[in-house]
């Protein structure tokens, strides 16, 4: 199922370009007269969105993508400050760096299982964003992936992530518990700094890498739950400052 966001299609009035040269058109258009338009793009037979494609068009407000797309590239939807609504198609497989960077005023995210690539900086500073579910299949977050996406209070990552990338959640200060799948090794540097609202995260016992700060500047962390008899270990991990909220996840 794609992603759905704010008001139903029926009430909206689409542009509906068919080639890629109306598009751009389009776009050209509104960038210059700041008007807010919807796009409907399932006439065209694209089988990607390119990169900068949208980039800067801030009175889009809402996109219907074309049903072959399957990637979304580098920075295709940056800085659409006014984008509300947007359809990610099932066969979508990559969400490319910077896709939805800064796109400000999106408030939910629905990624399609077809999804198994969310690359850096995806949806850094998208600040209204609330929630995330993160599809099976995904493996990595990428690095500042979700930076900045201070509004997020609720993060469901698979049991395939292996990989919590630099920064990933850097200043998500919404966030209040994290689970972390069995299946991650790595926590990258930075991966939770700034996470203000954090008060207790769980750490998987495959986890052999966390890097510097990543949980950093967590003001209100309460508990990092480790495996049973772990203890000693997590602590060679993670900083002295953290070692007193240490707890076994038997005890």
């Amino acid at each position: 199922m794609g992603l759905k966001i704010g008001s139903k299609n029926k009430l909206k009035k689409y542009f509906t370009p068919k080639t890629i040269e109306e598009l751009e058109a389009k776009i050209a258009e509104t960038k210059q007269n700041g008007e807010s338009w919807d796009c409907d793009m399932r006439e065209m037979q694209i089988t990607e969105l390119r990169s900068y494609l949208f980039d800067g068009c801030a009175g889009l407000t809402s996109v219907i993508m074309p049903n072959g797309v399957t990637n979304i590239e580098w920075r295709a939807f940056s800085r659409c400050s006014g984008l509300t609504s947007i359809e990610i198609p099932d066969g979508v497989t990559k969400i490319g760096s910077g896709a939805f960077w800064a796109c400000s005023s999106l408030t939910r995210v629905e990624i399609p299982s077809s999804v198994t690539e969310i690359e850096v900086c995806a949806f850094w500073y998208c600040t209204s964003l609330e929630n995330i579910e993160i599809p099976d299949g995904v493996t990595e977050i990428g690095n500042e992936a979700f930076k900045g996406c201070e509004s997020l209070t609720n993060i469901t990552l698979p049991s395939s992530v292996t990989t919590i990338g630099d920064g990933a959640f850097f200043g998500c200060m919404g966030l209040t518990s994290v689970e972390i799948p069995d299946g991650v090794s790595k926590i990258g540097e930075g991966a939770f700094y700034g996470c203000t609202g954090l008060t207790s995260i769980e750490i998987p016992d495959g986890v052999t890498e966390i890097g510097n700060g990543a949980l950093g500047d967590c003001d209100a962390l309460e508990t990092v739950y480790v495996p049973a008899n772990k203890t000693d270990y997590y602590k060679q991990l993670l900083p002295e400052e953290l070692h007193d909220k240490i707890k076994e996840r038997n005890s």
